[in-house]
């Protein structure tokens, strides 16, 4: 005991403490997990399959900003006018072998 008469907690107190905490985390994990997903099907729905694809490249697939004026993307980056007009985008160097041009 402590001077204020209570106990001391125990290992097996702190374990189960531990437990419990790792226990909230998960279950806010698998909830902002299911929110993320309403969140996109909702997006989906509102905006349509056009502006789904802008959603998903700005989000999953981010730009990566080298410099100011150069910016390192993917295929979806490159196929959505959105986001090119959004980052002011006026040309694209296709590094690539296997993926044609998407706006020629």
């Amino acid at each position: 005991t402590d001077e204020a008469g209570e106990s001391e907690p125990t290992w097996q107190d702190a374990q189960e403490r531990y437990a419990r905490t790792m226990q909230r985390k998960e279950r806010q994990a698998e909830l902002d997990k299911i929110a993320r997903e309403r969140e996109y099907a909702s997006n989906e729905a509102y905006f349509g399959a056009r502006d789904q694809m802008f959603l998903r490249a700005s989000a999953d697939e981010p730009v990566t900003e080298v410099t100011d004026w150069l910016l390192v993307g993917n295929k979806w980056n490159a196929e959505s006018l959105e986001l090119l007009k959004h980052y002011g985008v006026r040309r694209i160097i296709n590094a690539t072998t296997d993926i044609p041009n998407a706006h020629e």
